[in-house]
């Protein structure tokens, strides 16, 4: 590839990540799956012209005429683009994870199985960029054939890739990950130093442009597009001054990382516990906690194979001599006989006695009684009413047999990945996982003024983002530092640069 060629190439990509910005920008507030798919279509058409663009201008040939060959290069960046879902794709892939049309129950299911689904997920993922380096040269390959033979190009490439390569390319990626991470804190760190607000809208702009042109060089590396023959000039000036000014107005401004205005915070106590001061769900730390006077307390119960609530966290407990067994499989007596157990109904009267109004997770598992809802909602009606108490779960299900039941309760829907087009769902708040959580959720979830609670904040840094993103309140095992906690919107807006970090990982 020539200086001239390259200088081209440099055109296209940089023109490519400003309308990349401009479609991301297009979507930024709603969370239909029609509008994604139509952006991000279009999007991949445009990457996959620049890459084409790429190899033609590198190997000066073309597939014209080559049927099985375009197929080929087609099939192989379909691979290419799945495997990029994981790692950013230009901030696509938090865009596409929110906008999922999951149904209540697929949604269940998928939370409940993540932890296996992301264990054999990653396996895959981790086989397919493993095969996708190795085969790296694959489609420089099929322009530089004198014949359509993909399948022949496909053999030869796999003969001549190596170990010592795939090792290579693999801690490239890694380091490339690192630098990114890197930038985004040092530009975060920047702006808490200068504390300004053309500053902070100027580096966001650049730091979002030079993240997307990063990981494209490294794509185009990965690929042996060369692209390194090019030299400034007055066009690519201008291009680039136009390029800041569109990925400021696209990206850098405040409005694109900021959901709303920061608003007080409800803060909601985590598991009872303040601080380990406390065993968690238990009744002595609700009488402890509750004289704080905290809008909430938190706490989770587990349903028995006999149709008891009891409080506990976690899905199974230990029997002696049968190892961990679910709770849902076993008895409330064969419980009892093992462990302290606190039963739920102690703890909802303890509460309405002291006055302290609960959210309550309803836990779910595969096991759980289809009818688990119902069951709730008619053993605790009455005692729900008396201080409004509130009910959440990631078993969507579960959560509207209780509102069929009964309307006044307010049920929410919790979730540790926040996927899914979580505005389809029918109820009346969310409790959303604060590390994966981004503006354009809030954004659309606000449209329908229903709460977001974020969980579980216990650091400051994390704290001040989710305030300045403009979530409704918090969760956390620290709810004194929450409420002591000092936000001035100005001087803290550094710490949503750090959102990229979800956008870009």
């Amino acid at each position: 590839m020539d200086k001239v060629t390259s200088q081209r190439f440099i055109y296209v990509l940089v023109v490519i990540i400003c309308i990349t910005a401009g479609l991301q920008k297009a979507i930024s507030f709603t969370s239909r799956s029609e509008p994604v798919v139509f952006c991000f279509t279009i999007f991949a058409i445009l990457f996959m012209g620049l890459l084409y663009f790429g190899l033609f201008q590198t190997t000066r040939r073309s597939l014209s005429g080559m049927i099985k060959s375009k197929l080929a290069f087609l099939l192989t960046y379909i691979l290419y683009l799945g495997l990029g879902l994981p790692f950013g794709l230009l901030g696509f892939s938090s865009i596409i994870e929110d906008s999922l049309p999951l149904s209540g129950s697929q949604f269940t299911w998928l939370t409940i199985n993540r932890r296996p689904l992301v264990f054999i997920l990653g396996g895959l993922e981790l086989i397919g960029i493993g095969v996708a380096i190795y085969l790296r040269g694959y489609l420089k390959a099929l322009f530089t054939q004198n014949s359509d033979h993909p399948i022949k190009v496909l053999k030869l490439t796999f003969r001549k890739g190596s170990a010592k390569d795939l090792l290579k390319w693999s801690l490239f990626g890694l380091l490339l990950m690192i630098v990114v991470t890197g930038m985004i804190i040092a530009v975060a760190w920047l702006n808490s130093m200068i504390n300004n607000h053309i500053v902070f809208f100027v580096s966001a702009g650049i730091l979002t442009f030079s993240l997307a042109l990063i990981e494209i060089l490294f794509i185009c590396r990965l690929l042996e597009i060369r692209v390194i023959n090019f030299k400034p000039s007055f066009t690519l000036f201008v291009l680039a001054f136009i390029s800041l000014v569109l990925m400021c107005f696209f990206n850098g401004q405040v409005s694109s990382y900021q959901a709303t205005k920061p608003m007080n915070q409800t803060i909601i106590i985590h598991r009872g516990v303040i601080n380990h001061n406390s065993q968690a769900n238990t009744i002595s730390a609700l009488k402890k906690n509750s004289r704080y006077h905290f809008p909430y307390v938190e706490m989770d119960i587990q349903e028995t194979m006999d149709h008891h609530f009891i409080c506990a966290h976690d899905d199974a407990v230990k029997i002696p001599g049968k190892g961990l067994r679910d709770i849902n499989d076993l008895r409330l007596a064969t419980i009892e006989k093992y462990h302290h157990v606190e039963v739920f109904g102690n703890y909802l009267r303890v509460a309405n006695r002291l006055r302290q109004p609960l959210i309550i997770e309803l836990k779910v598992t595969n096991n759980s009684d289809p009818k688990m809802g119902d069951q709730f909602i008619n053993q605790f009606r009455s005692e729900l009413i008396k201080q409004h108490h509130q009910v959440h779960s990631i078993g969507y299900r579960y959560l509207q047999q209780i509102k069929r039941r009964e309307p006044q309760i307010r049920v929410g829907l919790v979730t540790m990945l926040n996927f899914s087009d979580l505005n389809r769902y029918q109820v009346n708040f969310y409790t959303l996982q604060h590390i994966t959580l981004n503006a354009r959720v809030i954004n659309a979830i606000h449209k329908t003024n229903r709460p977001i609670y974020a969980w579980t904040d216990d650091h400051q840094l994390s704290m001040k983002r989710m305030w300045l993103m403009g979530v409704n309140g918090q969760v956390t095992d620290q709810a004194v530092k929450l409420k002591q906690l000092s936000l001035k919107p100005q001087r803290d807006e550094w710490v949503l640069i750090l959102n990229l970090l979800v956008d870009y990982l």
